[in-house]
């Protein structure tokens, strides 16, 4: 499991390292062409990105597709780079569990019931995904009519990439957060023979996902929406490794909180 995870980090980095390679050469200079995942919609429509690349239409380099037919076409690896980010980041926090169902499973059947946990997992996890991308959708058709441009309004990219980063860092002090990290280990009955073992495997998958969602979902969707930037993306994984793993991980709640008002800030007065 860490190995996949491991694959899934090096993958990442090595198109986030393509991409940056790429930016300062070929086309137009100042204009980036990021793969569907790696772009930023912070500062789409600004002052900053329209001096940069000479509108903000052509600076929104969003992670997720734009509501035309070639945005479409990107749907499908929009949610292929939110599960390998998923792998990257959750995987391993549920090392536990995968060595639960290791060890209650049949020596003969084990990798397949991992399988089959994981599976489970990332399927839930790829459904939160497709919400992510279809709400992207929905903010990049209501731009296109000019509703996000009329004036008073500001950029709205920026101002909804503040508004959630302000959310998620006020749920980490929710007691649904706290009691969704208590759970995030909980285990469940595996059953030992036919359709039913991989069954119960399969559904403590989507139990243990349903929990991470509450607990990590805001803060994965904050980062997708910003374009996974690597060091906010290191971080924001090692805190909620921290959180689900350490035994003291709830005492990291409030740093979390605290660091993300503080980059809402940033990104207000940048």
């Amino acid at each position: 499991m860490l190995g996949v995870a491991a694959t899934a980090w090096i993958g990442w980095f090595a198109i986030a390292v393509a991409t940056d390679a790429t930016s300062g050469s070929g086309g137009t200079p100042g204009h980036r062409h990021p793969p569907p995942g790696l772009g930023s919609p912070v500062g789409a429509g600004s002052p900053r990105a329209d001096a940069s690349t000479g509108s903000g239409a052509d600076a929104a380099a969003s992670p997720l597709p734009a509501a035309d037919a070639a945005g479409l076409a990107e749907v499908a690896p929009a949610l292929a780079m939110w599960t390998l980010m998923v792998a990257a980041m959750m995987l391993p926090t549920v090392l536990p569990l995968v060595r639960y169902v290791a060890d209650v499973s049949r020596p003969a059947r084990r990798a397949p019931m991992v399988a089959t946990f994981v599976g489970a997992y990332l399927a839930a996890w790829s459904v939160v995904g497709a919400a992510v991308v279809g709400a992207a959708l929905v903010g990049a058709a209501i731009a296109t009519t000019g509703l996000a441009a009329r004036p008073g309004l500001g950029p709205a990219p920026r101002a909804a990439l503040v508004v959630m980063i302000v959310a998620a860092a006020l749920w980490e002090l929710t007691p649904a957060k706290r009691h969704a990290l208590a759970r995030c280990c909980r285990t469940a009955p595996i059953r030992l023979r036919g359709a039913a073992a991989y069954g119960s495997a399969a559904a403590l998958g989507l139990r243990n996902a349903g929990t991470c969602v509450i607990a990590c979902g805001p803060a994965m969707a904050v980062l997708a929406l910003a374009g996974h930037p690597l060091v906010a993306t290191v971080v924001v994984a090692a805190l909620l490794t921290g959180e689900k793993l350490w035994r003291r991980g709830t005492q990291l709640r409030a740093w979390a909180s605290a660091a993300g008002l503080l980059l809402a800030a940033a990104a207000v007065f940048a």
